[in-house]
């Protein structure tokens, strides 16, 4: 099932959660060759932010993380992701028209997530190494700050 309108809310979530099946929510912007965030959820009652885009035709997503209504550690709620969301989608902007930044940055972490040996990470499609994370995080902070 595929539910598509203008923006995600809390209450749109938590409902798609409850019923405990696969979906796909879209935060839709209304404007096209930004991309857009996007909601999976799953049978089990969690879902995963991920950011959606095109190149050349060819649809991609990239893992931003696990849904959270209230912040916890290693998850992200409605308004982190759509912070996450917004930065790739800078990304995905300045880099139009060129080898696609977040086509590589797809691939990386497809290449890094085969390499982990443990069973733990492989179990979660959108778990996240501490590293990356860390270091995002860092590269956003110097960029706020000059």
């Amino acid at each position: 099932m595929s539910t598509t309108s203008p923006r995600l809310s809390i209450a749109k979530i938590e409902a798609a959660l409850a019923e405990r099946h696969e979906a796909w929510l879209s935060d839709d912007s209304c404007r096209r060759g930004v991309g857009r965030l996007v909601l999976r959820t799953y049978a089990n009652g969690t879902g995963a932010f991920y950011y959606r885009y095109s190149v050349n035709g060819k649809k991609y997503s990239v893992a931003l993380g696990r849904y959270a209504r209230l912040p916890e550690f290693d998850c992200l709620t409605l308004s982190q992701a759509r912070a996450a969301a917004d930065e790739k989608s800078r990304v995905y902007r300045s880099h139009q028209g060129e080898a696609s930044v977040l086509d590589r940055e797809l691939r990386n972490e497809r290449r890094q997530k085969s390499s982990l040996s443990t069973n733990s990470s492989r179990a979660n499609p959108v778990a996240h190494d501490a590293l990356n994370d860390l270091r995002d995080e860092y590269v956003r902070h110097l960029r706020s700050h000059g």
